[in-house]
C-alpha cells in the first residue's frame, strides 16, 4: 500500500478516518506515524535512534542518541531502565537483521515516504 493509503501514517481510510487500533490477545495498541513528518512521525528521531528500535526494541523517545554494543541491559550503552516499544511490534523478527538491510528500512521510511501530519490522540 501507499503512504497515501494511510497505513503508514497510521490512519485507516474509513468514513470518518480513524487510528488505526490494534488488538491482540490482551494487548490493544494504536499504530504510529511512520512517515518522516518531524511533528507526528518519525521524522524527529535521529537514524541511530531508528535502528535501535528496530534492533533493539527501545522506543527512540526514550532512547537516547548512542551505539548500543549490548543486549544487556547496563552494558554497552543499553538503557539500565529500557523503555520498549509495545508488545504488537514485530521487532523482534528484525532484530537478527543484517545492520545494511536495517539502513536501508530506515533509508526507506526517511526517503521513500512523504510524510503525513496527523493529530495526535
Amino acid at each position: 500500500m501507499e503512504s497515501s493509503d494511510g497505513w503508514l501514517s497510521g490512519w485507516r481510510n474509513s468514513s470518518p478516518p480513524c487510528i488505526q487500533d490494534f488488538q491482540i490477545g490482551p494487548f490493544r495498541t494504536r499504530a504510529r506515524n511512520l512517515t518522516p513528518d518531524a511533528e507526528t512521525g518519525i521524522g524527529c528521531y535521529t537514524d541511530r535512534q531508528i535502528f535501535n528500535a528496530l534492533r533493539f526494541g527501545l522506543r527512540p523517545a526514550e532512547t537516547p542518541d548512542v551505539e548500543i554494543t549490548s543486549d544487556v541491559p547496563g552494558e554497552g550503552n543499553f538503557p539500565s531502565e529500557a523503555a520498549y516499544m509495545a508488545p504488537p511490534t514485530p521487532w523482534t523478527a528484525w532484530r537478527h537483521m543484517s545492520d545494511d538491510d536495517l539502513r536501508a528500512i530506515i533509508a526507506y521510511v526517511r526517503h521513500g515516504l512523504r510524510p503525513q501530519r496527523r493529530a495526535r490522540q
